[in-house]
């Protein structure tokens, strides 16, 4: 009797799980309109991390990206995680991310950038 009711229990919590997964949306992008403010992310190597800071001599490289993007900033300035420390982000309109994005993965030093998600609740 104690297993059946062990049992029943599981089986009602696995239902509940199930009704309210399926009564959340999954989120879903939202387009972004002209003019729209957008923000790009942009990972680099550690060196041009410390030369866009200010903590070390502006390279030839952090140069090239302080003109492609000039509102760069550091995602978490404080940050001691050795990604998030080299992670950057630069807001621009939505009609001039994707040129943006393409400069910037053309950069020496710069790992990666790209279009930052809208954000969504989960």
């Amino acid at each position: 009797m104690r297993r059946a009711l062990e049992i029943f229990a599981l089986l009602l919590l696995a239902l509940m799980l199930i009704a309210c997964a399926a009564a959340i949306p999954a989120p879903t992008p939202t387009p972004t309109s002209e003019g729209e403010t957008v923000q790009i992310i942009v990972i680099v190597q550690e060196s041009l991390a410390t030369a866009l800071k200010g903590q070390s001599a502006p390279t030839a490289a952090s140069r090239t990206v302080l003109e492609t993007a000039p509102n760069l900033r550091p995602l978490d300035p404080g940050a001691s995680d050795p990604i998030l420390a080299r992670t950057f982000v630069a807001d621009t309109t939505a009609d001039a991310a994707a040129a943006l994005v393409s400069r910037l993965q053309q950069t020496p030093g710069v790992e990666s950038a790209y279009l930052k998600p809208p954000d969504a609740l989960p």
